[in-house]
């Protein structure tokens, strides 16, 4: 039996107060977020896990609260899982708390909410963590599991202190040599009731339910074998069914904002530190407080959006070296950000750079995957699959992109900033990742996945996007012709558009279409908009960065930050690009801010 714990924001009457994303699977299989089973914990604490650490559920073992984690590193990512037969969605302020807790935390103005960006999270068979049936979905393959006790205490839960223990201990040996699972359920109660967790009266009860389920024609489960959601210890494998990942959240409390502000302080301090070692004095001359710089912030309209918006950074090639920089960047100003490319933490080497921040949220792609960047574009699929609480919308960037993010977006809209306006076919078409690929993403829509609904979907969406934009050629015509390339180094996805966005990459990514032709023919299909950007191409061009780069483009392309261990460079990094970061987030006025952005 494996269970499902989800987010579901409510107020204490339970009315909903916000729309959530996909609250429950409905479908057999589905995208899931699960523990690494083969080192994962074997308990796992739900409030944890959606930012209140401090937090535990009634029924969590007191005794092991102390050094409990749920080990944050050790989650994965799978594209195909059968969906939970028990769905639980935690209620914001109404929370299952034992008595303990509600003694040491008694203060009923305390505002503190569960993290609402948090997606929800399978766990299998041999990890335990407990759930109330409040807002709770039984699939009909656990109906039988709605079973309750009738000998044990529901006023004072004093069992589940002294007994809690020993009930683990037990059901993590214990084998059931039955056949069916209806024989499993009878003999499960009888060990609880020589084991003094239930009494005889229980096991009576348990006999009797069984048998009226039969009796009106309950269909039992089978008994299967555990599910392979594991991680393959094979790196070379290209679209594997699970991958590693980790996510950590924080929660929202009357604090959050100023504890926000101290990230953001604190990151330009470390910048600034890092730049004093090349010579370089000149950044934080006058650094505001946090008050100040609430002042500052508050009222942005671009900060404010970029505050529920995630930020994917990706890496055409293993990380190394700049990921504390980048978080230092960026990563304060967004509600969420994830690196995504090929890691390996034993290989990573931040000398000469500011080190990584934790918690570090990453999504592992295998080199093949990623392919020195051919296929970038899988890493926002992959995000999809997370299935996030609220947010308003996915910024893209590479790890060499500078982005300068001041400068805001329509959060409806798609942002792409030079959009399909590269109209010669360029040296991709004439690889295996052009014009082949493009011929094998049409037979895989028109052939292959003929049958099957989702994929389906896409490829009318993808019509339905042409025939919008008063395109004269059909899908078919689009798909092959060899029409452009679009650079794709920063872009936009609203939420409203990430699953067709990531369902049309994950057919450009079984063809195997390279990452510029491929967002060629997904901006034919969607209305976006442009921004200013300089990428540095030609005779002398990725040199001229420091020239070139200004505060009121987009976005600038490659500036290469491994370079930057070089003393000289650094300098010249602190005193152009990081400078403007700077004096852009620390005195911009809001009036400055709020002209680019669209509510």
């Amino acid at each position: 039996m494996t269970v499902t714990v989800h987010i579901i924001p409510k107020q204490q009457d339970d009315k909903l107060i916000r729309s959530v994303r996909s609250p429950f699977s409905v479908w057999d299989f589905d995208n899931s977020i699960t523990l690494n089973m083969s080192t994962g914990p074997k308990l796992f604490n739900p409030y944890h896990y959606f930012g209140t650490p401090y937090m535990w559920a009634r029924g969590f073992p007191v005794s092991r609260l102390q050094n409990h984690t749920n080990e944050h590193d050790e989650l994965c990512l799978c594209h195909k899982m059968r969906s939970a037969a028990v769905q639980q969605g935690l209620v914001q302020k109404h929370l299952d708390v034992d008595v303990i807790f509600r003694l040491l935390h008694a203060d009923k103005k305390n505002e503190e909410k569960f993290n609402e960006i948090a997606p929800p999270i399978v766990l299998q068979a041999g990890t335990y963590s407990p759930f109330n049936s409040r807002n709770t979905l039984f699939h009909r393959t656990a109906f039988f599991t709605l079973f309750l006790p009738i000998t044990v205490t529901f006023e004072f839960p004093g069992d589940l202190y002294r007994k809690v223990d020993a009930m683990l201990e037990f059901l993590d040996g214990w084998e059931c040599e039955h056949d069916e699972i209806a024989g499993c359920v009878v003999s499960l109660a009888e060990e609880f009731r020589e084991r003094n967790f239930w009494g005889s009266a229980d096991v009576e009860a348990i006999i009797q339910w069984i048998s009226d389920l039969k009796k009106i024609g309950y269909q039992f489960p089978q008994r299967v074998d555990r599910d392979p959601y594991d991680i393959s210890k094979n790196g070379t494998i290209r679209g594997q069914n699970c991958r590693r990942v980790s996510l950590k959240f924080g929660a929202f409390s009357k604090n959050s904002m100023t504890e926000k502000l101290l990230r953001k302080l604190n990151a330009l301090g470390d910048i600034a530190d890092w730049c004093a070692e090349a010579n370089y004095t000149d950044l934080l001359q006058k650094k505001p407080s946090p008050s100040q710089l609430a002042t500052l912030h508050t009222n942005n309209n671009v900060l404010r959006n970029l505050s529920d918006s995630v930020l994917i950074v990706t890496s055409n090639y293993p990380w190394n070296y700049t990921i504390g920089l980048i978080q230092r960047m960026y990563q304060p100003y967004f509600g969420l950000t994830i690196f995504c490319g090929t890691w390996f933490p034993d290989k990573y080497n931040d000398e000469h750079f500011p080190s990584i921040i934790r918690p570090f949220n990453y999504i592992n792609l295998t080199e093949e995957e990623m392919q020195v960047g051919y296929y970038a574009y899988y890493c926002l699929a992959k995000v999809k699959e997370m299935k996030l609480g609220r947010v308003k919308g996915y910024f893209v960037m590479a790890d060499d992109t500078t982005f300068n993010f001041w400068n805001g977006v329509n959060p409806e809209l798609v942002m792409h900033p030079s959009g399909d306006t590269f109209h010669h076919s360029g040296v991709w078409w004439n690889r295996p990742s052009g014009f082949t690929a493009a011929v094998k993403t049409l037979e895989l829509f028109e052939q292959t996945y003929k049958d099957d609904p989702s994929v389906q979907a896409i490829w009318r969406q993808y019509k339905k996007g042409l025939r919008k934009k008063n395109e004269r050629r059909n899908a078919s015509h689009v798909l092959i012709d060899r029409d452009g390339w679009s650079v794709a180094d920063l872009y936009y996805i609203p939420s409203s558009g990430l699953d067709y966005f990531a369902g049309l990459m994950e057919i450009f990514f079984e063809a195997g279409l390279f990452h510029e032709i491929a967002f060629t023919k997904y901006l034919h299909s969607v209305p976006y908009e442009s921004a200013r950007f300089d990428y540095l191409n030609g005779t002398g061009g990725r040199g001229a960065w420091h020239e070139r780069y200004n505060a009121d483009l987009m976005m600038m392309h490659p500036i290469k930050l491994s370079f930057f261990g070089n003393l000289t460079e650094r300098r010249r990094l602190c005193d152009s690009v990081l400078k403007t970061f700077s004096d852009k987030l620390l005195t911009t006025t809001t009036s400055d801010s709020n002209e680019n952005s669209t509510e």
